[in-house]
């Protein structure tokens, strides 16, 4: 299965504390574990681990991932938007962001500065992202509250190993 094959499960979205018993003084508390086709099949991978933020209002720049990516929105609101779609996600959501498709996101909140972590895989000799020039609006689309990305049909770039 992959991820174009799903939408994301159900309620996908994690608390940043808040979550211990009294009686506890740790907590593992998985936010994603599922059988996922997108992992590259290669014996060499790259993994870039990250952190980004982006001031309000601003703009991430259109690109493409060559690895399956998850990003955990840690704080503030992003709008993920491919060329004629957008999608809203908040702090505690995650978002499995699609190999070799197009996207931008950007920070609709105009107090709050968007933080999120980043995992990325990416094969061996291949960049992690990828930045392209679309000509489009100078203003990026809005999205509704909870409106998450179901996946998509444009694809570019191939996957070493597919």
């Amino acid at each position: 299965m992959s991820l174009f094959d799903h939408d994301a499960p159900e309620g996908l979205t994690m608390k940043i504390t808040g979550n211990l018993a009294e009686d506890q003084y740790f907590l593992r508390m998985p936010i994603l574990n599922e059988l996922t086709g997108v992992i590259p099949k290669d014996p060499n991978l790259q993994i870039l681990v990250f952190h980004g933020e982006v001031r309000h209002g601003g703009p991430i720049p259109w690109h493409f991932h060559n690895g399956p990516i998850v990003s955990v929105i840690l704080q503030g609101e992003m709008i993920f938007q491919l060329e004629d779609k957008a999608f809203h996600y908040k702090a505690g959501d995650v978002l499995v962001e699609p190999v070799g498709v197009i996207h931008r996101a950007y920070n609709p909140n105009p107090d709050v500065t968007l933080a999120a972590m980043m995992f990325q895989l990416t094969p061996e000799g291949l960049d992690h992202i990828v930045n392209v020039q679309i000509p489009t609006e100078e203003m990026p689309l809005t999205a509704p509250q909870g409106d998450k990305f179901p996946g998509s049909d444009r694809k570019v770039g191939k996957l070493a190993g597919s």
